[in-house]
């Protein structure tokens, strides 16, 4: 499966030993600013899309010397950069995206991005990482591996989630309904280095927070 690293704009920490494991094969793009963000992992892009209007004049000398592709839009546009950098890997044919600079100051854009990316989900696997916590949009099932103590939320976006079912977590759901609005999924925790949640229909937001900084070249996300 085609994998492509996508870097947004937003709030981040230190991500380096996360991104150790990238394979040379993987596709590395950039929604505008979120360029700054991969230069200062010593991250070489591929690609940077978007406006470029967060990207200062050093930075895009700094791109230019790397080789950098641009594909720039104008300011006024009818789609965010983040959304656009999403449509261009998947154009491409890539299944496997990872996104980093997810959260940033504004809530809107957080919601949509959220919502964009529950319909991602539909048609390719997607994961969002920010510091110790990976985000997963499920229609099915997913099994998780992890570390004992680790906490898992189970988090309802568009409806209802029928027929819940998780394995190896502490608070047992058996074919149970997680309603919208409630928090009922919230703060579950790993029972063994593996978890298994499944549901009758999505999309429902998986979120995993380590307990342990498990990144780097055996990282089991990656």
């Amino acid at each position: 499966m085609k994998r492509a690293f996508i870097f947004l704009n937003g709030n981040y920490s230190s991500i380096k030993t996360r991104l150790s494991s990238i394979k040379k094969d993987a596709l590395i793009i950039c929604a505008d600013g979120g360029a700054q963000l991969a230069l200062d992992n010593d991250i070489s892009p591929d690609i940077v899309i978007g406006d470029l209007d967060s990207i200062t004049d050093d930075i895009k000398e700094k791109l230019k010397i790397l080789k950098v592709k641009f594909i720039r839009y104008p300011s006024e546009k009818d789609f965010a950069d983040g959304e656009l950098a999403i449509d261009y890997v998947l154009s491409k044919g890539y299944k496997d995206l990872i996104i980093f600079g997810v959260l940033g100051d504004r809530l809107d854009h957080l919601f949509s991005n959220l919502v964009q990316y529950s319909m991602v989900a539909k048609k390719a696997k997607i994961r969002v990482i920010e510091n110790d916590t990976i985000y997963y949009f499920i229609y099915d099932d997913i099994t998780i591996n992890g570390s004992i103590g680790d906490e898992v939320s189970l988090i309802p976006i568009h409806t209802d989630i029928e027929e819940v079912k998780t394995t190896n977590l502490k608070y047992v759901l058996n074919n149970e309904t997680l309603f919208l609005g409630s928090t009922r999924g919230i703060s579950n925790v790993m029972k063994s280095k593996t978890a298994k949640i499944s549901i009758k229909k999505g999309p429902m937001l998986v979120a995993h927070k380590s307990n342990k900084k498990v990144w780097g070249s055996k990282d089991v996300y990656f």
